[in-house]
């Protein structure tokens, strides 16, 4: 059941660059309200273009948190797991991941900083064995655009 706490997003982006290449990208986002601070969100994603390797795609589900301290800042988790592929010179599962990401706001209203660590069980070409690998990514935000905001805050305004 859909509800009103729901939110389901299509977007189609075309793209044509200037040495004649094309591309298009697809993604629809299926968010699922938990209560006032959680949510489960899925996430797919196709890209095609003439330099990609067919049709590369991922999807993602991840159950997000956010909460603010005693100084009012805000803070949130995401705890998630994405698999993505290719369909070109084979159909095959390129990638499987497990992650966690920490966001928190800082200093000013606008700045965020996260830190993200995944695993990743990924594999370069088919029929290869596939490796395990850590990343770790970190993040600063400069959230200058309000309209881009979607905490519930920005939402109510709206």
């Amino acid at each position: 059941n859909i509800t009103p706490a729901d939110e389901i997003r299509f977007t189609q982006r075309l793209q044509w660059d200037n040495d004649e290449e094309t591309y298009a990208t697809s993604r629809l986002l299926v968010d699922h309200l938990l209560n006032d601070t959680q949510l489960i969100r899925s996430n797919t994603r196709l890209f095609w273009g003439e330099q990609t390797q067919g049709l590369e795609w991922s999807t993602s589900i991840a159950h997000l948190a956010h909460w603010k301290n005693d100084s009012s800042r805000e803070r949130g988790t995401m705890v998630f797991t994405e698999v993505s592929g290719v369909t070109k010179p084979y159909d095959y599962i390129s990638n499987y991941k497990i992650g966690f990401r920490y966001r928190q706001q800082t200093l000013r209203d606008y700045l965020f900083w996260e830190v993200e660590p995944s695993y990743n069980w990924r594999v370069d070409e088919p029929f290869l064995a596939r490796e395990g690998a850590w990343r770790v990514e970190l993040r600063l935000e400069f959230l200058l655009i309000e309209e881009l905001r979607r905490d519930k805050e920005a939402v109510a305004r709206r």
